[in-house]
């Protein structure tokens, strides 16, 4: 910043520092919004298959 807009030091190493710890808010903001979305994937209910729907044993004898 220094170099290129003619800044103070002091104003672009804040400026900078400033970046770096938006940054790294940013990325455990979206990360941690992915972990939620994974575990609420994980987290569905069990299917039913429709065999069992029916009652019927897995081995295709009826239970009655």
């Amino acid at each position: 910043m220094v170099a290129v807009h003619g800044g103070g030091y002091c104003a672009s190493a804040a400026l900078a520092a400033k970046t770096v710890v938006t940054n790294a808010l940013r990325v455990a903001g979206v990360d941690t919004f992915a972990v939620i979305l994974i575990w609420l994937g994980k987290a569905r209910p069990p299917t039913r298959s429709p065999r069992n729907a029916l009652g019927n044993c897995p081995s295709g004898h009826s239970s009655s």
